[in-house]
């Protein structure tokens, strides 16, 4: 009975002893693949937040962007509105608060007296702004085909230059001349721009096709 015992012992016990060794590492393997799987859930979970967060932070930009796209028109007509004056305000500001100083040097003395006569700034501001507006309002038209909608050509100048109908963005009344593009193309020193706005000067612009005409009718007079 020892023989068999010990020859029974000798011959399983390796086999258990391996089969228990197996079933020990398969335990200790599925316990690290379930950690690594935790992990890896986790860090996709994380990269999901992130992403989350970054799709949040764009949808507020383009938020913003689509707010200021809504506010362009009204952007563009107050400052076509304001180029309409002639001149930009912040300009007008400027020349404002460096003619202060000059409205107050003007004396007149009579005897022994001094007196003084000065202007208060709002007074300065209107005269400077009125005869600045009157300036550039009769040598340059503001003509930037940017401020003008329902641009039709109508005709050409002598010296082909186009001719439209159109009414300036937020003022229905129908005007008719030039589109300052076109004019920088032929005379460049015919445009200036004001506040980003190109202004035309009418007598310059057309003073090639003025000369033209008078050509044409005094050829024309002299074959008569």
């Amino acid at each position: 009975m020892q023989t068999l015992s010990r020859g029974l012992s000798q011959g399983e016990g390796q086999l258990l002893a391996n089969q228990y060794n197996q079933n020990v590492a398969n335990q200790l393997g599925a316990a690290n693949s379930l950690y690594g799987a935790g992990n890896t859930t986790s860090g996709l979970l994380s990269a999901l937040n992130q992403q989350g967060l970054a799709n949040q932070q764009a949808g507020l930009g383009t938020a913003t962007t689509a707010q200021g796209f809504s506010n362009d028109p009204y952007n563009q007509l107050l400052n076509a509105e304001a180029q309409k004056q002639g001149i930009p305000l912040s300009l007008l500001q400027q020349i404002a608060g460096i003619a202060t100083p000059i409205a107050g040097l003007g004396s007149q003395s009579t005897g022994t007296s001094n007196t003084q006569n000065t202007m208060s700034g709002a007074q300065q501001f209107g005269t400077i702004a009125g005869g600045l507006g009157s300036l550039f309002g009769t040598a340059a038209k503001m003509s930037d085909a940017r401020v003008k909608e329902n641009k039709a050509e109508i005709g050409r100048l002598h010296d082909g230059t186009p001719v439209y109908s159109y009414n300036f963005i937020g003022d229905p009344t129908p005007q008719i001349g030039l589109m300052a593009q076109d004019v920088e193309r032929r005379c460049p020193d015919a445009v200036i721009e004001i506040g980003g706005i190109k202004h035309v000067h009418y007598g310059r612009a057309t003073e090639t096709a003025r000369r033209i005409g008078a050509q044409m009718g005094s050829q024309q007079g002299r074959a008569i």
